[in-house]
């Protein structure tokens, strides 16, 4: 993780950073394996893997693209040993344009924008609605007009943390 780690990017990026950070974030998703249902985290909370990959650390890695499908961050999950607690870690790509997201599924009726893989996830299991992942708070807003521009007719629903995580143990 600690080369994970270099390639963070808190706050702006200056033209080598944002090519080095790039170069990272691409490097890292093509290292990575794709993940199964074995995966210790998709395991304990009963999901599927839906495109994800593993580090070689381990870590579930979940890509966020933009509306056009370019790799703009990975977020890096893992599962603490001792409380069961899903924590993660973010790499950018440079600053990326707001509005990049991981989609679950495909929307049938409705979209659903949540901030958590998991939780979008198990939305996606019980509902087999389509979930965008934003990832964070501030993000929702320019998914929601991305994704709006893309299925114009598709109603969208928010998941604003609304919707428990279970876990199968």
């Amino acid at each position: 993780m600690r080369d994970q780690q270099k390639a963070r990017n808190q706050g702006g990026a200056g033209g080598n950073e944002h090519k080095q950070n790039s170069k990272t974030i691409h490097q890292i998703w093509e290292e990575g394996s794709p993940s199964t249902e074995d995966h210790p985290l998709l395991k304990h909370y009963g999901i599927q893997p839906h495109g994800t990959r593993v580090s070689k650390e381990g870590f579930l890695i979940v890509p966020a693209r933009d509306s056009e499908k370019r790799l703009q961050a990975l977020q890096l999950l893992d599962r603490d040993a001792d409380s069961g607690r899903c924590f993660a870690g973010f790499l950018l790509n440079g600053v990326p344009e707001n509005g990049f997201y991981f989609a679950i599924g495909k929307p049938e009726k409705v979209l659903s924008i949540d901030t958590h893989f998991v939780s979008a996830a198990q939305f996606h299991k019980i509902t087999g609605e389509g979930v965008a992942v934003a990832f964070f708070d501030w993000n929702h807003h320019a998914v929601a007009n991305a994704l709006h521009r893309k299925l114009p007719n598709m109603p969208i629903m928010t998941l604003w943390h609304g919707f428990k995580e279970v876990t199968n143990e």
